[in-house]
């Protein structure tokens, strides 16, 4: 093995090349390419040169990055241009110790940036605290809606366009853990909420074993299916207005009521699909499982045409307060999910009126 010694900037631009032409990550790259993604960072930054069987290899999977070939200055030993010392420096007790210090005195940091953070209550917060509910399963219910949990990396992610869940999704992460979330703002108007903490993934776990909601990119159905399955069986271990403020939530940052009068909780998912009929039925809220050719499973959601039970659902306050309805629906872009449940229930009782 040798190792290509490229022009200045040209080892960097040959790798973003190969990302931009196969769509991928630096994390799925490096899982490809069988190697550390520190070890990818590296080829990136140029500290180290790239093998020659590497570029062999992304030859093969990109054939225009031979293009590159006349940006290689010389070949090398195999030895020359890596980092000293590798994996033995990095394992060996004075940089364990090291990087142990660099841990506490980072998670110290980052303690202190949370004690200083400001929450902002809103009207939804400010009723949770007033009833002394627990946040936990709320939160659970909201990253079986549109967030992710990654096991493996003891990280936590939440999306949503709505000021008002993001300040109660910042509220929870505030209430379990000890250390402040990031919170970004995307390109594409998304608030992106992340938490690396251990701890609120072992009691996250202790509820369900999986959040994984549908089968990943070039994975089967039936390979997805075979997985631990997301459960949300937890909620009945809770208290009956715990279980409401889960189904308040729930249907707030995944249902939706539309224009015919249909209120509809989307779920793709067989399992839960299932679990929240039963749940539903159990609180008062008549539901069925609604079908879908198109979805991955068949499934659409759980949902109900009939008004007294739509009814059912705004008696236990309905849609979170303030949470406003998005930009897919066709009738009602801007108005607040409470204000268009109620113009759905008077329409409906006015039409009855009138026959």
């Amino acid at each position: 093995m040798q190792r290509l010694l490229f022009r200045k900037g040209k080892q960097r631009q040959m790798l973003l090349f190969v990302q931009k032409k196969l769509k991928l990550s630096q994390r799925k790259i490096s899982d490809s390419l069988k190697i550390k993604r520190r070890t990818y960072r590296s080829w990136l930054s140029e500290e180290i040169t790239i093998p020659d069987n590497i570029f062999e290899s992304l030859c093969i999977l990109v054939p225009s990055l031979k293009e590159f070939e006349i940006f290689i200055k010389r070949k090398l030993p195999s030895n020359w241009g890596q980092k000293k010392g590798g994996d033995k420096v990095a394992k060996s007790s004075d940089m364990i110790a090291r990087m142990k210090k660099i841990h506490r005195y980072r998670n110290k940091k980052r303690i202190e940036i949370k004690n200083k953070m400001k929450i902002n209550k809103n009207h939804y917060v400010k009723y949770l605290e007033d009833k002394k509910i627990n946040v936990l399963p709320l939160f659970a219910v909201c990253l079986l809606t549109d967030g992710y949990v990654s096991f493996k990396e003891n990280r936590v992610e939440y999306s949503t366009k709505d000021p008002v869940l993001k300040d109660t999704i910042i509220y929870f992460l505030h209430k379990l853990s000890k250390y402040p979330p990031l919170v970004y703002y995307s390109k594409k108007n998304v608030f992106n909420i992340r938490l690396t903490d251990p701890k609120i993934i072992s009691k996250l776990s202790k509820l369900t074993k999986a959040f994984k909601k549908s089968p990943a990119n070039n994975q089967s159905t039936e390979d997805y299916l075979k997985e631990k399955q997301p459960s949300i069986k937890f909620i009945r271990n809770y208290d009956c207005k715990t279980i409401k403020e889960c189904i308040r939530l729930a249907f707030t940052t995944d249902g939706s009521i539309s224009n015919s009068g249909i209120l509809l909780l989307s779920c793709s998912n067989p399992k839960l699909c299932r679990e929240w009929k039963e749940i539903l039925d159990e609180n008062g809220i008549k539901v069925n499982v609604w079908k879908n050719i198109t979805s991955w499973s068949g499934f659409l959601g759980v949902g109900t045409g009939n008004i007294n039970k739509i009814k059912d659902f705004q008696s236990i306050g309905g849609f979170v307060p303030g949470v406003k309805v998005s930009l897919k629906s066709k009738y009602f872009v801007g108005w607040e999910k409470n204000k268009v449940l109620k113009y759905i229930i008077n329409r409906r009782i006015h039409k009855r009126a009138e026959v």
